[in-house]
């Protein structure tokens, strides 16, 4: 049966896709998509958070989701048209909406100046009143002094009421049984329309249960009610929004005539209008203590997974066939007279199979989409434009690339620094586009795809490029590189990873404190990851991040080279080939190429490249190993052979040891022996004439 705290949880994920959809919707309205289908999902999606929340007693999310929602109103009824000033509120609302949302999961204290200032906002700018349309009139005007003035007693003309007449709607709601384990509350339900209107109702107990067999977590009851108001069918169905799919809800409408009134009728004064709710007072602030931080953190530990229910299914399909293959292969082992081995061994190669599937299919479970991820950077898009006056947009490539969660989650930090720079160091200011003959608004792109085996993330901009010179002589002022160095662009590049460098010329909200790139090297480095960047002055600059698809498990090829064995990603490999009888061509600084169907690739000796006593193995039973990397382009790996493919289960270096250029990780192999995981296109870089540079700056590590 599920807590209370499970159901707030439950909450929680539901609030998170629903402000996913929220933003979307509100990115739509800013690029001239205000339909009336966009605007009502976006007042959906604010009111069903509200709705949530006040199942949970959350009255600071409560009252700033009914404020909010009650400028989306006025856009659905069209009193108030979405103009930019408008869209702008909106958006600036989602951002304080997410962060209510976040500080009531962690059960910290909100700001009460900050809800203050956003209510206000709020509230002032649904009393500026709707913006004015202009209207082509088929006849020209006429001045006002061009009048003659009409006597006019008003006490002998009839009044005619202008109101329209209010409708008699009838409303069958009947919540499912788990309406309440699910999180909703009936009662606030028929509380929402009782501030819409007048209502009779009428209880239905009929299904209610002896005692022995009453489950208090399932609803028994249901309603009949008769309500007048003058709100739209689709104004009262918004109500039951939160619910709809926990509940039989039918409503009909029958709307009331009234007589005329006598021409000798007066028509009363107008009902006072019933003063505007003032925004609720904030709560006062939650004190944080010690329990509550503990609590707080054992929550954000306890992570829940949403998966495609396909998935599960074919999980636990394998868990049976994984079920009946161990019986049979035990009734093989235990039959009498001896068990045939070739039975035996059909099963166990069947059982490795189902072993391999059910490892595929956990694999499947724990990959998720990108998208919420990247979705998250349009605010921080949004906030370093807003930091730096600049004006910028956001372009998502691949949001439907799947990872494995773990890297998705520690991907978020290097990504959000990332898009920062973009915007502070990248995209320039709009004068200066303006002049370049760019458009004022910079893009910034971020791009995710599988390749080789891996998944690769850009991040890119089209602004001005890095300025090689500058960070040459800041790199030269803080003693990193001697006066007369003489570095290709990439070198200089390269030096933008070094710990504390910075080319910001003050101190801001966003940079020049040091805290720069080497933190999201060090990053992906420890997600078994690679970084690069490249730049064209003028043009832009952009970041690309090679990952492994998953930390858990991988398919590889292990060798043996120098003596010791090691795992190639056999996601990586292309072919094999022997070296004896290969074409092959020496170099004139001792190095070698192997030429292939008329192609020539370098020729790496890992022994070598990882500084391994070369073992005494004759050449021609050496074995040539033909690698592709993220960029399309191949290499060749010499080893001294070649032992077994299986799967392989990853461990991490970084925390039992460090980070050794080449390799990604390491496994442990069936006889309980250690062998390290190859990353050859580390393995290459790190040989590779400029190593001298990625040296220099481990050693400022």
């Amino acid at each position: 049966m599920p807590t209370s705290t499970d159901l707030r949880a439950i909450f929680f994920e539901e609030a998170d896709e629903l402000l996913t959809a929220l933003d979307e919707g509100l990115r739509a309205m800013s690029e001239g998509h205000a339909a009336s289908e966009v605007i009502n999902a976006v007042f959906r999606a604010v009111h069903s958070i509200k709705g949530g929340a006040a199942a949970f007693a959350l009255h600071d999310l409560v009252a700033f989701a009914h404020s909010f929602e009650s400028l989306l109103d006025e856009l659905r009824t069209g009193t108030r048209l979405p103009d930019p000033d408008c869209i702008a509120t909106l958006i600036e609302a989602a951002d304080h909406l997410a962060d209510l949302v976040t500080c009531e999961r962690g059960g910290t204290a909100a700001d009460p100046d900050q809800i203050r200032h956003a209510l206000d906002r709020l509230k002032a700018f649904g009393q500026s009143g709707p913006s004015q349309i202009r209207v082509e009139l088929p006849f020209d005007p006429v001045p006002l002094a061009a009048l003659d003035p009409l006597p006019l007693a008003f006490d002998a003309l009839p009044l005619v009421e202008q109101t329209a007449p209010p409708a008699r709607v009838s409303i069958r709601f009947r919540p499912h049984p788990d309406a309440l384990r699910s999180g909703h509350e009936p009662a606030l339900i028929l509380r929402d329309l009782a501030e819409i209107g007048e209502m009779q109702v009428l209880l239905d107990h009929s299904a209610l249960t002896e005692a022995a067999a009453f489950d208090p977590t399932s609803s028994y009851l249901s309603w009949t009610i008769t309500l007048q108001t003058d709100r739209t069918e689709a104004e009262i169905r918004a109500v039951f929004d939160f619910i709809a799919l926990h509940a039989d809800i039918d409503i009909s409408t029958e709307t009331e005539e009234r007589p005329a009134p006598a021409a000798a009728d007066r028509m009363p004064a107008p009902p006072s209008p019933p003063p505007l709710p003032a925004p609720a007072a904030p709560s006062a602030p939650r004190p944080v203590t010690a329990d509550g931080l503990r609590d707080a953190a054992a929550a954000a530990q306890k992570a829940t997974l949403r998966v495609d229910v396909e998935r599960v299914d074919r999980l636990v399909n394998v868990a049976g066939e994984l079920v009946i293959h161990n019986a049979m292969l035990t009734d093989a082992i235990n039959r009498r007279p001896a068990a045939d081995p070739h039975e035996v061994a059909r099963s166990l190669d069947q059982l490795r199979q189902l072993s391999r599937m059910i490892q595929d299919s956990a694999m499947a479970i724990r990959a998720q989409p990108v998208k919420p991820l990247f979705d998250r950077m349009h605010r921080i898009l949004r906030e370093a434009a807003a930091a730096t006056g600049k004006k910028a947009r956001l372009d998502i490539v691949g949001e439907a690339t799947e990872v494995d969660r773990t890297i998705i989650e520690r991907l978020a930090d290097p990504l959000t620094h990332m898009v920062r720079n973009a915007v502070d160091h990248g995209i320039e200011l709009p004068e200066r586009r303006r002049a370049a003959g760019k458009p004022e608004a910079g893009t910034v792109r971020i791009e995710a795809q599988h390749r080789s085996g891996r998944i690769l993330i850009i991040v890119s901009d089209d602004g001005g490029g890095i300025d090689r010179a500058r960070v040459q002589q800041i790199a030269t002022e803080r003693g990193l590189i001697p006066p007369t160095a003489d570095l290709a662009p990439a070198d200089v590049d390269a030096l933008l990873f070094l710990p504390g460098f910075s080319t910001a010329k003050s101190v801001s909200a966003l940079s020049g404190r040091g805290v720069g790139m080497d933190v999201v090297r060090s990053a992906i480095l420890a997600l078994g990851g690679r970084i690069g960047i490249t730049s064209t002055p003028g043009e832009g600059t952009a970041l690309r991040i090679s990952l492994p698809l998953t930390l858990a498990v991988m398919d590889g090829m292990v060798v043996r080279a120098g003596g010791q064995p090691l795992v190639l990603p056999l996601s990586s490999i292309v072919e094999t080939l022997s070296l004896d009888g290969a074409d092959l061509h020496a170099l004139g600084d001792g190095g070698r190429l192997v030429q292939l169907r008329g192609q020539c690739l370098p020729i790496l000796g890992v022994a070598a490249a990882l500084g391994l006593t070369q073992a005494s193995v004759r050449p021609e039973d050496q074995v040539i190993i033909v690698v592709e990397r993220e960029d399309k382009s191949r290499l060749a790996l010499i080893v001294d052979g070649i032992d077994d493919q299986r799967q392989i289960v990853i461990k991490s270096l970084d925390e039992n040891y460090g980070h050794i250029p080449g390799i990604a990780a390491a496994t442990v192999l069936g006889d309980g022996s250690v062998a390290l995981i190859i990353d050859p296109a580390e393995l290459v870089q790190a040989r590779s004439p400029r190593a001298s540079l990625t040296a220099f700056s481990a050693a400022a590590e």
